[in-house]
This record gives structure tokens, sequence and C-alpha cells, in this order.
């Protein structure tokens, strides 16, 4: 039996709400319990929650922690008494397209024009991409693993190609006691299904139009169908 920590996204309750991250250490969580082991969970979105937490993992003698990652922010210091596994829940590139940029802090379109010339978005590719290592390097020091979501990652993963070991790959998953419920595997059909949240930015819908386009006209699909369900604005 190991006592083990989910620090942030999610409650101390238990719950879970709408993010596809929390959804994950709720099924990690309910297959560790299941297990036989305790599992705590830890905010970390404020200053105090940095500073307290070795206090917490300590005073409940915690003998993992798991960091869900969906960014790179990270405040003050961070040094855990106990392993620190984090897990990483996107592709791990570093740089981010300046039409994400722009749709996420609404910028005015002066603004946007000037972020898309030529130079100044070059600048801030390599000023972002910089960044983004720096916080990498930090985090890849601090922890004692690293959880990518597939093996494909790893070739574009630079900090894989420097220490090999430390950089694992786990993808995620579902309930399999729900798949004979919901899934009737005797009705086969030619559709592609993407089951997510709409958002754009995120979750690039655009690219995934653009790629069906592509495929339908390079290869003349004309017995298939794209299917989007999810919730979010549309």
């Amino acid at each position: 039996m190991m006592r083990i920590a989910f620090l942030g996204y999610n409650e101390p309750d238990g719950q879970y709400f709408g993010n596809g991250v929390v959804r994950v250490i709720y099924n990690q969580a309910q297959m560790l319990k299941q297990r036989g082991n305790e599992v705590y969970y830890y905010h970390l979105f404020s200053k105090a929650e940095y500073k307290n937490l070795n206090r917490f993992l300590k005073d409940n003698a915690i003998d993992i922690a798991l960091w869900h990652m969906t960014t790179l922010k990270f405040k003050g210091r961070l040094h855990t008494p106990c392993p620190l596994v984090c897990l990483w829940h996107t592709t791990p590139v570093f740089h981010q397209d300046t039409d994400m940029v722009c749709e996420k802090y609404h910028v005015k379109p002066w603004v946007a024009k000037l972020l898309k010339t030529r130079t100044v978005n070059w600048l801030y590719i390599k000023l972002h991409d910089a960044f983004n290592a720096m916080a990498f390097a930090y985090l890849f020091a601090k922890a004692d693993k690293l959880i990518l979501l597939s093996e494909k990652f790893k070739p574009v993963f630079f900090p894989a190609k420097l220490f090999p070991r430390k950089v694992a790959a786990i993808s995620n998953f579902v309930d399999n006691s729900l798949l004979d419920v919901v899934v009737d595997w005797d009705d086969k059909r030619n559709e592609v299904l993407y089951v997510g949240r709409l958002d754009n930015r995120q979750k690039r819908l655009g690219l995934l139009l653009k790629v069906w386009e592509t495929i339908e006209k390079q290869y003349y699909v004309t017995n298939w169908k794209l299917s989007i369900c999810g919730g979010g604005a549309r």
C-alpha cells in the first residue's frame, strides 16, 4: 500500500468537473484506491500552496507525488521530500503560433497584424521557445520522472535524448467497464469520431477539419464521415 498525492487540478474531496485532465486524475485515483492505496489531493494554484506543499507531503507521509501538468507555469521553488512524477498532457513542443496567441488574449487587430509580420513573428517564436525550454529544464531537473502520452513524442522531446531513463510514455486510459455498455462492437460504420471539448485554441479543431479536407481530396474519400461531439462554444 502506498500513500499517493495528486498535485493540483482536483478538489480535496475527489470531485471532478469538465476539465479533461481532472477526469484523467479521477480515473487514476479510483484505480489506485481499488488496489488498496491511499489517495490525497493538493492544490497548486497560489504561492501559499506552493510554500506549504512540503509540509503537506511530510505530514501525510506521502510516498510519491503526481503532478499533472497542463502548462509550464511554476511558482516558487519546487522541491519535494518524496519522489515527484510529472505528467505532461499535450504534445511536447515549445512553440505556439501567433493565431492561437491572438485568439487566447483577444488582441486588437493592429496588434495581431504586427505579431504576424515576418520579423516580429520570428522573434516572438524564438523568445517563447526559449522560455518554455527553460521551464522544461527546471521541471526536468526537479522531477524524478517525466511521463509523456506517447512513445512517438520522445523523438521530438529533447530531454528524452539527453536523459532517456528519466522519460517514460504512458497513454491515458478509459474505464473498460463502461465499454460493453456504451459500445456495440457489431455495429461498425465508416466513421471517424472526435470526442472532446469544442475548444479550437487547445484542441485545434480547425486543424482537424483541414486534415480531413486534405484526406477527402487526396484519397477521394466518399463513404466515410467525420463526426465531432463535445461541449463548448460552437
